[in-house]
């Protein structure tokens, strides 16, 4: 028998541990993403952990201000749910009605919201989850966007129960892509029969749909509400999953089937080193054609003045900067691309030594 050296089976036992480090986090993965399964659901009653759970960051909307959730609402952040026949969405918030006990219709709640968007042939808005909170919008975004798909346990698409909403500013904006109210009515098909994602309890799901709300949004601060309620009845729930909410160039407004966004990228060139308050040229290339977009440069994590919201031309984008700090600056950029087909994207991090000036004034 040919004895193997230490050394050797030492070199072994770490490429086994290797490849086993690299392949079980690929097989978790996989089945992650098997359907009709949702990932990594976890109760919450934090309206703050929900909110930013829904919000992209670097697509041009930031939370503000404290969120407010229903204090008996029936929520779960999730990692992504996958209901079979593309409909995946995630990660994001499930909201259900699954006999809260809020109640209350008055106007400028959540209950009076629904109650102004419900099928006349629905009963009263009775108990319901909600989670409310405002986000800020930058000058480069014309709309928000977000994706979410309405489940049911009710008797699918057949019985005059339960609505659902995602309403920014007071206007709802997800609906079925005809523009119906989302109810466990679906009057025109916009609900499927299929096998509940474990461990949720639907009988049957929309397809996965964007909601896009403005078109031509005014920067500043923008209210979201989503939430969904019981009509005429408490015996069975039903479900709005939201995921992904994100600042958009779109200038459309409704409900549509899934948009894809697809990645951009940025990368910033700057000198290794400047002098205080002298003339700097940040410099930002474009990695993917038809990305052309809102460059803004950071020095340090803030907003440079001047270098905001520069619209590049082919794929390129500048600005000056005169430095008013010393030392090792971090520079780095982020793009907005004004076509809704794709994301922002944050560039690599460039690093600029300022020095102080050999004379002074």
């Amino acid at each position: 028998m040919v004895t193997m050296p230490e050394s050797k089976r030492t070199t072994w036992r770490f490429g086994v541990l290797l490849l086993l480090a690299m392949v079980v986090p690929l097989l978790n993965t996989a089945s992650a993403q098997a359907a009709n399964s949702i990932t990594n659901r976890v109760l919450v009653s934090d309206a703050t952990t929900a909110a930013n759970k829904l919000i992209t960051s670097g697509t041009g909307i930031a939370l503000t201000g404290t969120p407010t959730i229903g204090t008996s609402s029936t929520t779960w952040t999730f990692d992504g749910v996958n209901a079979g026949a593309g409909r995946v969405i995630g990660p994001g918030v499930e909201f259900s009605n699954m006999n809260t006990g809020t109640t209350g219709n008055e106007s400028g709640t959540p209950g009076y919201l629904l109650t102004q968007i419900k099928l006349a042939a629905l009963g009263a808005v009775t108990d319901y989850s909600y989670l409310t909170f405002q986000v800020t919008t930058s000058s480069g975004v014309k709309s928000i966007m977000g994706d979410f798909m309405f489940g049911t346990a009710e008797s699918c698409g057949s019985a005059n129960y339960d609505v659902a909403g995602v309403f920014v500013d007071n206007a709802n904006y997800a609906t079925y892509t005809n523009g119906a109210t989302l109810s466990a009515t679906a009057p025109t098909g916009g609900l499927a029969t299929i096998p509940a994602p474990t461990p949720m309890v639907e009988t049957c799901f929309s397809s996965a749909l964007t909601f896009v709300a403005g078109g031509s949004l005014p920067p500043g601060t923008h209210t979201i509400t989503i939430a969904v309620a019981n009509t005429g009845d408490t015996v069975a729930a039903s479900y709005i999953l939201v995921s992904n909410i994100r600042g958009s160039s779109s200038t459309s407004t409704g409900s549509f089937a899934l948009i894809s966004n697809s990645p951009s990228s940025i990368g910033i060139t700057v000198p290794s080193s400047g002098v205080f308050r002298q003339a700097i040229l940040l410099s930002a290339t474009l990695g993917i054609s038809g990305t052309d977009g809102k460059v803004t440069f950071y020095a340090n994590g803030k907003k440079i003045p001047g270098c905001q919201n520069i619209q590049s031309s082919s794929l390129t984008a500048a600005c000056s900067w005169r430095p008013a700090m010393h030392g090792v600056i971090r520079i780095f950029a982020n793009l907005l691309p004004s076509s809704s087909s794709y994301v922002s994207s944050t560039s690599n991090v460039g690093f600029i030594n300022i020095s102080a000036r050999a004379t002074t004034r």
